[in-house]
């Protein structure tokens, strides 16, 4: 099996992403928690079943390029550099 992992974003644009849900491995929440507009839209969200399921969560498909350019990743093991 090959994975790809492609998304396609809200204005139909692609990226690589491996992560469907953002909230724990980005600064989603801290960027749009505080904002109606995006709170908003926030989804649950599912790629395929049990694979990736996205609760009360910011999503690929629910944001454009642009917002998701924003984005910074957390660090998975904050010890590094």
């Amino acid at each position: 099996m090959t994975e790809f992992d492609l998304q396609m974003t809200r204005d139909g644009k692609l990226i690589i992403n491996y992560d469907s849900c953002l909230r724990e491995k980005t600064n989603a929440a801290d960027l749009w928690d505080s904002n109606p507009d995006f709170v908003s839209r926030q989804s649950n969200y599912e790629i395929y079943p049990s694979l990736d399921k996205c609760v009360n969560d910011y999503s690929v498909p629910t944001l454009d390029l642009d917002e998701i350019k924003q984005l910074k990743r957390k660090h998975e093991y904050p010890n590094r550099s």
